[in-house]
C-alpha cells in the first residue's frame, strides 16, 4: 500500500534548517563548547583549538547572525555568551522535527514498509 503526503515548508522548517546550518561546522561547535565552559562572557575566545583569529571571528559572526550567541567585540572588550534561550528554541524545534519523522518508526521497522514519495510544495 502506497500513500503520499504533502510536506509544507514554512517558517518553522526554515528556522530549523538555519539552526542546523549554524551548527554544521566543527569550528562553530568548538566555539560553543568553549563558551559553555566559561563562567562569564568576558575573555579571549580566539584561543579555540589553535585556530586563527580570522577563522574564529568569521564563525562568531555566523553564530551571532543565527542567534546562538550574543555579545560584542570592541578594541578593548571581547564579550560573547551562548544565548541559551535560542539554544532551547533550537532543541525544541529539533525535538518536534524528530518526533514527526519517527512517528511510524515502530511500524516501519516491524513490517519493512517501503518509503513512499513525498511531494514538497
Amino acid at each position: 500500500m502506497t500513500t503520499s503526503s504533502k510536506v509544507i515548508i514554512g517558517k518553522k522548517e526554515e528556522d530549523l534548517a538555519r539552526f542546523c546550518a549554524s551548527l554544521a561546522n566543527t569550528t562553530r561547535i568548538a566555539i560553543l563548547q568553549t563558551l559553555a565552559c566559561r563562567n562569564n562572557c568576558e575573555g579571549n575566545i580566539y584561543e579555540v583549538a589553535g585556530l586563527s583569529k580570522f577563522t574564529v571571528g568569521m564563525n562568531l559572526k555566523y553564530l551571532k547572525r543565527y542567534g546562538l550567541i550574543k555579545g560584542s567585540l570592541s578594541s578593548k572588550n571581547i564579550s560573547y555568551c551562548i544565548d541559551f534561550e535560542k539554544l532551547d528554541e533550537f532543541k525544541n524545534a529539533f525535538d518536534e522535527f524528530y518526533n514527526k519523522v519517527t512517528v511510524n518508526k515502530q511500524i516501519i521497522n516491524s513490517e519493512n514498509v517501503p518509503c513512499t514519495s513525498v511531494k514538497i510544495i
